[in-house]
């Protein structure tokens, strides 16, 4: 049936020569097989004849009629436009019985010879050798080259001439081929040993790992699980894992070369011998197992990675290629496998991995960090994220107190929040090397490691590392990280928790100074609330009240007390309070020259800090003992203009007080006290006292300017230059004079924003990412954040918000365009790029003036107000005459 469905497929035109009775069974043959012969027999592409029709037309057999018969269907089927004919059919039943079947060798010899070779035509005869003559069938087989015999294509090595074997020197001539035949066998024999020989010298010469297997038994094994109707035999593999050990059990290696045996750094070939299964790394073996129902569905090829073990039980990476030797198909008794090492190759695709899942857990990290602005929210997140990379649940953030002088535990998980408890109540929190680490510490058991004072409290079997965080050059805290033995902290796992810890100290500096600026900008706040009660109320205890409700609303205090120096009796008398639980303090009268602290303040003309734990009593300073519970006191003398007037006592639930800051803005309120209470006394000295204050505000904002400058030295200066340059161009405006020093404190301001920005993207050398440049841009509406809460800083947040508008509106943050931008923001956005442009930056020189000047005129009327460049070039002019 294949023969004749590749001269249809061809286009060639093929006749079945049939008994009678057989026609419809060979179409049913076909039909059955999915071919319809319909159409190829109506078209006349498939012809079905006769014996009648061919072989025996005159009622015999004749070869020559035959051969004339086939030359003019060819002949026709070439006119029909078809490029050949096929022609076949069951030589046995068509000349049983009829003449002429003893001329079948002539017919045979004459097809070869003299039709065969002149005319588009093959033919296959099938013969059934059991209804010949073996005569006949001796003869059919000694004269042809080929034979095809179940399916299989055949050289015949015994082919004699036809026209020899008619010849009446036939026997001779057998005899001849015979001898031929004999030398013939002997050299292939020779050849084949010689192949063999060659063979196994590649085979052991192989650059690649090479194996000669015997899976019969394996096959055998498979057909009956087959036989037993499993199902999914892969899954039935994976949950009996000692049937997969049994058929790798059943595997016999023949062979091995010697590229094998140094791959699995073998003794020699007898290592292999009982068996393979110890080289797998794991069970049970998912690649062998998929090799398993290979061999069950009958493939004789299989490709796939393993990964084993070498005699030492160090770990191979190999590529397989699987296949059965030729003649072995069904038995599957040799297969030959080849493996080749691509152990470099994974380790390098699992190093890839590695640093792709840091680099992302880093950029996690990042971006969680970024969007923290708190500590209370920024160390749990950050702890949390870090112990899910380390795939452990313990762990602890430490941070340094300066008022108690100890390392707290912060934030912890798992066992280090029992840590503290078991800890004795010495005071001493977590003291020793472990307080202040100055470098990172790797433990593989921390109770054992004499580097740690908390080793005794800690649980055994427990290590990891420590890290220590730094704001700036300073430490202020550790991160501790622990991990269960036998595991731990391998090399790769400590860089990456050095690189997150050094992420989240940038983070929390960050934070520092971002809580510094709201610090001051609270300070401000307060002190403008306060400077508003004295200057629109003369009442001298509304003027207090308020005054100790901001000292009361500090960080660390817990009551404030004012004594005013009562000048004919000499003694300090109490005159307002706030924070505390009894009356008592009210009648407290303190004499000038006693002992007690607030009397020294007041003597001395300087601030007197006491505590109790540096030995302190109660007539040291009032209520530092007793029912209040204070542990510890500060004392700011009240003087004006040169007089003692009083003393501002600030009473503290700590007993250290370390925040330098924090001090010198209660004196500034020491100080806004003695004002208020000098204006009440004194009215005239009022405008004088506002004055100061004003400059005060200015110095603070300076300083909060300066602070921002100090991120980045080279825009030292920058601020207060910009800031005097659009004050000249604001008066050459002729803008009221009250609205001058509005602009001056917002061009001081115009950059505060960037106060809530991280270092790594404001400091950052190379070009900002999209995610950065968008984080630079928000830092106007950062500003307006900080600002709009100050009522004192309103008037002047015209600059801070919009001095990055541009005039033909594409600018940033709102778009604004022409007039819609506020005048002062347009004229110190003239200002500000001139004096950035003449100034070095890291990424660049500064211009000269003539450059600066030419580009501030490129830019009119698309960056800048074309009013305000006029007048800015007229000024600088005058400035070079």
């Amino acid at each position: 049936m294949l023969f004749k469905l590749s001269g249809l497929e061809r286009g060639e035109k093929c006749i079945y020569v049939v008994d009678i009775n057989t026609a419809q069974e060979i179409e049913k043959i076909f039909l059955d097989a999915g071919v319809d012969l319909a159409e190829a027999v109506r078209e006349g592409q498939f012809v079905i004849l006769h014996e009648r029709d061919t072989y025996t037309r005159e009622g015999f057999f004749d070869p020559d009629l035959m051969i004339s018969l086939l030359a003019s269907e060819t002949e026709q089927a070439l006119r029909e436009g078809y490029p050949a004919l096929r022609v076949t059919g069951e030589m046995s039943w068509a000349l049983r019985g009829y003449a002429g079947a003893e001329k079948l060798l002539e017919y045979e010899a004459k097809l070869n010879r003299d039709f065969f070779p002149h005319y588009p035509c093959v033919a296959l005869c099938q013969y059934d050798r059991w209804k010949f003559d073996p005569a006949i069938i001796r003869g059919v087989v000694l004269t042809h080259p080929l034979l095809i015999r179940g399916g299989q294509i055949y050289r015949n090595f015994y082919y004699i001439e036809p026209d020899e074997y008619l010849n009446h020197k036939r026997n001779e001539r057998e005899v001849q081929h015979w001898l031929n035949n004999l030398e013939r066998e002997r050299k292939i024999e020779e050849s084949l040993k010689a192949s063999e020989e060659k063979y196994r010298q590649l085979f052991e010469a192989s650059p690649v790992s090479l194996w000669e297997e015997d899976f019969s038994l394996v096959k055998k094994r498979l057909d009956q699980l087959k036989a037993e109707n499993i199902g999914d035999l892969r899954s039935y593999l994976l949950a009996n894992p000692d049937l997969v050990k049994e058929l790798a059990g059943l595997v016999k290696i023949v062979d091995v070369n010697q590229r094998t045996i140094k791959l699995y750094k073998a003794k020699s070939k007898h290592d292999f011998f009982s068996g393979f299964a110890k080289f797998f790394a794991d069970e049970p073996n998912e690649t062998f197992i998929d090799l398993l129902v290979s061999i069950a569905d009958s493939r004789p090829e299989f490709y796939g990675e393993e990964t084993h073990r070498n005699m030492n039980g160090e770990i191979l990476y190999v590529k397989m290629f699987w296949s059965v030797a030729p003649g072995f198909e069904e038995s599957y008794g040799r297969v030959l496998v080849s493996f080749i090492d691509i152990t470099k190759r994974k380790e390098a695709e699992e190093l890839a991995r590695k640093s792709y899942a840091e680099l992302e857990t880093l950029h996690k990290v990042s971006t969680a960090l970024r969007k923290a602005q708190t500590l209370e929210e920024m160390l749990p997140l950050f702890l949390d994220e870090v112990l899910k990379v380390f795939a452990t649940g313990a762990g602890a953030i430490c941070l340094y107190d300066l008022e108690t002088e100890q390392l707290r535990f912060t934030i912890s998980r798992g066992w280090f929040s029992r840590l503290e408890e078991l800890m004795p109540g010495s005071g001493k929190g977590i003291a020793g090397k472990i307080g202040v680490p100055e470098r990172k510490i790797i433990s593989r058991d921390f109770s054992k490691d004499q580097r740690l004072e908390l080793a005794p409290f800690m649980p055994a079997g427990w290590g990891g590392a420590c890290l220590p965080l730094r704001a700036a050059d300073q430490i202020i805290g550790t991160v501790f990280v622990s991990v269960p033995l036998p595991r731990e902290i391998t090399a790769e796992e400590e860089n990456l928790l050095t690189s997150l810890v050094e992420m989240a100290s940038t983070a929390i500096h960050r934070i520092y100074l971002h809580e510094k600026a709201i610090r001051r900008l609270k300070q401000l706040q307060a002190a403008h609330a306060i400077d508003l009660a004295i200057s629109s109320n003369l009442d001298l205890q509304h003027t207090m009240h308020v005054l100790l409700e901001h000292v009361v609303a500090q960080p660390k205090v817990a009551a404030a007390a004012i004594f005013l120096l009562n000048p004919h009796l000499k003694v300090l008398e109490y005159a307002a309070g706030k924070g505390f639980n009894t009356e008592s303090i009210k009648k407290r009268q303190l004499r000038l020259g006693d002992d007690a602290a607030v009397s020294r303040a007041a003597m001395e003309r300087r601030t007197i800090i006491v505590s109790k734990s540096g030995g302190a009593r109660g007539e040291d300073c009032p209520h530092l003992s007793g029912c209040e519970g204070f542990s510890g006191c500060i004392n700011f003398p009240l003087i004006a203009r040169g007089k003692v007037i009083g003393v501002l006592a600030v009473f503290l639930f700590q007993p250290h007080f370390h925040d330098s800051e924090q001090l010198g803005f209660l004196e500034i309120l020491a100080g806004q006290a003695s004002i208020a209470i000098d204006s009440a006394r004194l009215f005239e000295g009022l405008q004088r006292s506002n004055r100061e204050l004003t400059l005060a505000y200015d110095a603070m904002i300076e300083s909060l300017a300066r602070s921002l400058e100090l991120r980045d030295y080279e825009t030292e200066g920058h601020s207060r230059r910009v800031a005097e340059l659009t004050v000249r161009l604001a008066q050459l405006m002729e803008l009221p004079e009250e609205r001058l020093i509005h602009i001056y404190r917002g061009a001081l301001l115009h950059d505060i924003g960037k106060m809530a920005i991280s270092d790594h993207v404001l400091l950052k050398a190379g070009k900002l990412t999209d995610e950065e440049f968008e984080m630079v841009r928000r830092h106007p509406q950062y500003a307006f954040d900080l600002l709009s809460p100050v009522e004192y800083l309103r008037p002047a947040l015209n600059i801070p918000y919009c001095h990055h508008e541009r005039f033909d509106g594409s600018g940033y943050p709102r778009g604004l365009k022409g007039e819609e931008i506020p005048l002062e923001a347009r004229i110190f956005a003239v200002a500000d790029v001139f004096d950035a442009l003449t100034s070095n930056r890291p990424y660049r020189k500064r211009w000269t003036r003539e450059k600066a000047l030419a580009f501030i005129q490129e830019q009119r009327g698309k960056h800048f107000d074309p009013q305000v460049v006029d007048a800015f070039l007229r000024e600088m002019k005058k400035e070079n005459e």
